[in-house]
Formats: C-alpha cells, structure tokens, sequence
C-alpha cells in the first residue's frame, strides 16, 4: 500500500471545521479555504472531497481536511498516528452523553478517510468487480479497461482499504449518516474547553509530542479512546457497546491481570472518582453483565438496576422497590470520561512539578547524555538536541551537596564529546572560539591537569556565551552542559586531587 508519493491527505467528511486549526501538529481546514495551497496539493484535495456522498444523489459540499508533508516510511507511518489520534479526540469531542442518555454524534461521524496519491486496479477504484449477471451499471459510464489508472490509495479509520479514482463515490457506513448543522468542530472545542474541569484537555489535543517520547498515561488514554469510540457507533448492539466500553475502561486503568482483577478494577474506579453513592453498585452490575456477554453472549439486563451494592447480585426486574433506570452503558461512558479526566488531569500535574525527574541522579543523567552524544548513527545535530532535555535538568536538579557521586574523568570525557559533535555540526563561531576548541581537543590537551581543563572549558563557555546567536540552539546546548560542568564544587575536587592535604607526623622527633 505504500507508495513513493510524498503526499498524504486526510478528509473527516461527515465533520465542519469552522476555520482553520491545529491537532496533533496537523493544521485542518475546510474544503472550501485552500486557495493559499499549492495548485497541485489543491487538485489533489478538491479532486477527493467531491467523491464524498451523505447518500443516494446527494453530495456533501463542506469537510474537514488536511494535507501532510512525508518524507518518508516512518513519517508516513507518524503521521498516520497523529491523524488517527485526531480522530480519536474529535470522536470523544462529539460522543459526549446527551441528556436522554445518547451520544450526541455517533462515533461514525468522525470517520477519517486518509488518501495517498498512486496508480490503482481501475477495477477496483471503480468498483466493477461485481458487475456481471447479478449486478449492472446503471449509469452511462464506459466499462474500465482491466489494468491501472491515476487515482489514490485510502483507508478508512485506519482500517478499511480502498481505492478510488476521479468519479468514484464514497457513500457512509451507515444509513442516513447526520450532517449536524449546528456542528463547528472550533465552535464546539473551544466550547468543550471553557469548562474548568477540561483544562487538562489543552494537552492532550494541541500537544505535539512523539509517541516515543510521551508518557505511558497517554498510550493508556488513546487505547481507551480507540475502544470508547467503538462503544459509541450507531451501527452495534447493545451487549456489542457493553463489552467494548468494559475493555475501554481497562485499557484506560491498565490494571495489572492475575487473581482478583475484577475486584482491583472497580477499587480503582472509586479510588479515581470518589465516595458516589451507588458507585459500587453500578460496578456490580457492570460486570456482571460483561461477564454474561463474554460468556454467553447476550447479558440478561442492560438496565441499572437502583438498589444498592449488597442487594445487586440478587436484585432482578420486577422485584418490589427494584427500579430499571438508564442503561449499564449509559453510566459507562460517564464513568469512562470522568476517569480519563482525572487520569489526564494528574498526568499533566505530575509532569509540571518534575516529580518523575527528581527520582533520577545526576549521575545516571551524565551517562544518558554519553549514551545519546555516542550514537553515531543519528546526525551530530540531532545527537545535540536530544541532549538538551538532560542537560537541562543537569542544572535544575544540582545537588546541593556537589554532586559527590559524579566521577570527574566521566564529567570531562562527556565535556570532550559533546565539543567534538558539536565541532561536526560545523557551527558559526568567530575564530578565537574555534580555536579554543580545537585546542582543546587536541591530543595534547590530555596531558592537561583536570583543573586545566576545567579552566578551559569555562573560557570556551565564556566565548560561546558572548556570541549574539539567540537562534543558535545548539550554542546553548553546549553551554548549559559546560557551565554545569565547571562548577566550583568540580573546581574544588580538581584541586584537592592535586594537592592533597599533607600527612600529619606521628614520630616524636624535634
């Protein structure tokens, strides 16, 4: 499926956009704003949104689209994540419980449609396979040719393959698809985030960080979201939502399986939302219906039954003082989004307050910075930038007792690489800071006493800190390193190494 082509487009048909935004580092737009675009990326657009239909002879004029750069498998493969994790946090946006117990937008309506341009099976981008004694064009349309034409290459939801080429129609999963007028994608999430609970919520959509990079709560967050969605389409039976909305709440809590795991999850769904009366109750019969679902196929009540806990393994329908109010599933979803609130809300706390980086030494952070600096197959200036994180925190978290467990030789040979990337990059500097440089890489220098050396890397620090280069990131990469680095307290175990204090006498001689 993948092909050379270095575009990649992605359409939200059913989805109006109000205006130009950002997700995930993806700008999305409506179909009718792309006159700033290039002619090319423009057809491109223009030539897909026409093929998007809401049903027999009616055509959606307005849609949510984008187009991304590639360069690249794994950018191809990054940007799929990124379009995909857009979709999940729309579809969440919309499937917000209404009043009488629904979703207000089923989760088909922020399907994603992503396309890439490629020569396709004209038999397939035009859907004639089936045409013979059982089917028939009833169109005035000539018969393709077998062989390949210019079209595109599409999944939809990341799932579902298609090809498709000028003239093809793409008609919705399910019958009688909503255009909600009163939908703007802006409108709504600017909407959404006004409310004080939701400020997590800012993060987790504009945030442009890579997978590998982000924290496992937000792996936790997108696989329960992936399975929320699927709980919220229009086209599935109810014991179908109850089981795929149980599977999200766990996905989302991550409870560790083994014996008592059922009892470990619903601890952990009082733990996150609190003393609610009933709570319990609803957790009771919760999982007792998923279990009936898993293993027999169809649970014998999807109604919240009003007693409580103790009463609700016995408690049936049609019992005195034994009320069915609202669907198992209806609670579910409120109970899933207030959970992933909370989740969301404490992740983004803890990483503000640093507390994962207080758990690190210093020490182990000099050998991270070695470690990356050492890897030589990733370029000199990339090495640089991932340093910066660590060297960062090298500062931040300096142990006010001098750094005790931090070898010297290991703090200078880290001092020396990172010069000698840096040197690779082929940096602007004047000549009097090149020349600090390379005197002090130079072969000679490592008969430098430590505390000479020190005192050269604080005169290279001095030289670079004067240079007016506020663009020049990598600069300070350097200097933050090189300005820990020669702190007093390594100045003072520099001299001490050199002049140790004299022994005392112990003969008695005059």
């Amino acid at each position: 499926m993948l092909t050379k082509s270095p575009h990649l487009f992605g359409v939200f048909p059913y989805l109006s956009p109000g205006g130009r935004f950002r997700l995930r580092g993806i700008e999305l737009r409506s179909n009718d704003d792309l006159a700033d675009l290039e002619p090319e990326i423009r057809q491109h657009l223009e030539s897909l949104c026409n093929m998007f239909f809401a049903g027999d002879q009616v055509q959606i004029r307005q849609m949510t689209c984008c187009y991304v750069s590639l360069n690249g498998k794994s950018d191809y493969n990054q940007s799929l994540r990124h379009l995909n994790e857009i979709r999940l946090l729309l579809g969440y946006l919309y499937s917000s419980p209404s009043h009488i117990g629904d979703v207000f937008l089923p989760a088909e309506s922020s399907s994603l449609f992503t396309f890439r341009p490629d020569r396709v099976a004209s038999l397939l981008a035009m859907n004639t396979l089936c045409v013979g004694e059982r089917a028939a064009l009833l169109v005035d349309r000539p018969e393709p040719e077998h062989g390949y034409l210019e079209g595109y290459e599409g999944l939809r939801n990341l799932t579902a393959y298609l090809c498709v080429a000028e003239g093809s129609r793409i008609y919705p999963e399910i019958p009688n698809q909503i255009l909600n007028n009163s939908q703007s994608v802006i409108r709504n999430l600017g909407e959404f985030l006004q409310h004080p609970h939701n400020w997590a919520f800012q993060y987790l959509f504009f945030g442009e960080r890579e997978p590998e990079n982000s924290d496992e709560v937000r792996k936790r967050i997108f696989d329960g979201l992936e399975w929320y969605l699927r709980s919220c389409r229009k086209a599935i039976f109810e014991s179908e939502a109850l089981v795929h909305l149980a599977i999200a709440l766990e996905s989302l809590l991550r409870v560790p399986s083994g014996r008592d795991l059922t009892e470990r999850f619903k601890d952990a769904v009082l733990t996150l939302i609190g003393p609610v009366p009933r709570l319990d109750s609803w957790l009771e019969q919760f999982y007792a219906a998923r279990s009936k679902a898993v293993h027999e196929g169809v649970p014998h009540e999807l109604a919240f039954l009003t007693v409580d806990k103790e009463l609700a393994k016995k408690a049936k329908r049609g019992d005195k003082e034994v009320y069915p109010h609202r669907s198992l599933i209806e609670y579910g979803r409120r109970i899933f989004r207030l959970c992933l609130t909370t989740i969301l809300s404490s992740a983004e706390n803890v990483a503000a307050s640093g507390l994962e980086k207080l758990f690190i030494h210093n020490a182990e952070r000099i050998s991270q910075i070695r470690e990356i600096l050492s890897n030589k197959k990733t370029p000199a200036s990339e090495r640089l930038k991932k340093a910066y994180g660590p060297i960062c925190d090298l500062a931040q978290f300096h142990n006010i007792m001098g750094e005790p467990y931090i070898e010297l030789k290991t703090l200078l040979q880290v001092a020396y690489h990172l010069l000698k990337v840096f040197k690779e990059t082929n940096p602007t500097l004047p000549n009097d800071a090149r020349e600090a440089i390379d005197r002090f890489l130079a072969e000679d220098s490592q008969t430098l006493k430590n505390s000479q050396r020190i005192d050269a890397m604080e005169s290279i620090s001095i030289t670079l800190n004067e240079i007016n280069a506020a663009q020049e990131r990598l600069h300070y990469v350097v200097i933050g390193f090189l300005h820990f680095a020669t702190d007093s307290t390594f100045k003072l175990r520099c001299l001490l190494e050199e002049h140790p204090k004299p022994e005392a006498r112990t003969d008695n001689s005059v």
